[in-house]
């Protein structure tokens, strides 16, 4: 029987009746006409199609498929993971301090050896195309790495990247195309004449290949894998706590 909250019917498959109530929760506050007409009818094609799909799969169930238990299933599995997730949101502690990931890392650095060769570098641009860059890159490679930024900025070159975020090593190919990527090891410096300007190149840090890398370059991963850890013993410990309460209690028989 058709009850009068849920609006009037709009299309009917099979014995499924799709009513305006339901769509109307579909459309935000302020809609105006033309999106709310789109949105109804991509709604009510889609409502009709996936409606379809099941009416032709509640034909063809195989003799041998038990309907009943996999909702049950899939019924506990949602409330298993609502649950989960619920005290995964009010109980895990998710503040990781510095020392901790330092610590983690000290002992499971070796997890996240690096696919490929990382750097640091100080890459500065002459648009001028002075002659007297050479000169400056020359020198400037002598000089620590916040005062050759200063020089840099002091002769109005443009800073490419300052040094201070590890990067692929193959990187460096987007600011000088036919660099030696095999030379551009820590210490390495060049200076090179391209359209765009000059170009300097002072590599600062590096990491090879199938090496740890250092903390900060994977310090978001560290950070993620040291939650997923606490995720799983917090749940862990849940599922021991109830076993342990609910033999103690004897909500547990065993045949």
């Amino acid at each position: 029987m058709h009850n009068a909250d849920e609006g009037k019917p709009l299309v009917k498959v099979g014995d499924k009746i799709l009513y305006s109530s339901v769509v109307e929760q579909l459309l935000p506050e302020g809609t105006n006409k033309e999106d709310s007409t789109a949105i109804v009818q991509g709604y009510i094609e889609n409502w009709i199609r996936d409606n379809l799909i099941i009416m032709e799969a509640e034909k063809n169930i195989p003799n041998d498929l038990n309907l009943n238990k996999l909702v049950d299933d899939y019924r506990s599995s949602l409330l298993m993971y609502h649950y989960e997730n619920k005290i995964i949101k009010t109980e895990l502690d998710t503040i990781i301090t510095v020392s901790q990931k330092k610590d983690f890392y000290t002992e499971y650095g070796s997890q996240f050896l690096l696919s490929h060769a990382i750097i640091k570098a100080i890459i500065v641009l002459d648009k001028s195309k002075d002659k007297s860059f050479n000169n400056w890159s020359a020198k400037a490679k002598q000089l620590e790495e916040n005062e050759l930024l200063d020089a840099a900025n002091k002769n109005k070159y443009k800073i490419l990247n300052n040094g201070s975020i590890w990067i692929p090593k193959d990187d460096l190919k987007n600011y000088v195309s036919d660099i030696s990527l095999s030379a551009c090891k820590k210490g390495y410096s060049g200076a090179f004449s391209r359209k765009e300007g000059n170009i300097f190149i002072l590599i600062t840090g590096y990491y090879n290949e199938k090496e740890i890398p250092p903390l900060d370059y994977i310090d978001d991963k560290v950070e993620q894998v040291m939650l997923n850890n606490r995720k799983t013993l917090l749940l862990k410990t849940v599922r021991e706590n109830l076993y342990k309460t609910n033999i103690a209690k004897r909500n547990i028989k065993f045949y």
